[in-house]
């Protein structure tokens, strides 16, 4: 990730951070072979998500 987005490893671990603190992403499954999802809640107020990365 830190290669695709030009940041150092650090500033992408706290924006990770960042964003999980607020509840707009979450890691699912294992460390190595697990995937990110971003939470978004449209006009309903219902949940809906994407897998990150695919």
């Amino acid at each position: 990730m830190a290669d695709l987005c030009d940041m150092s490893i650090n500033s992408v671990q706290h924006h990770l951070n960042t964003l999980k603190a607020a509840g707009k992403i979450h890691h699912v499954g294992p460390t190595k072979s697990g995937h990110w999802e971003m939470l978004n809640i449209d006009n309903t107020g219902s949940p809906e998500t994407w897998r990150v990365g695919e």
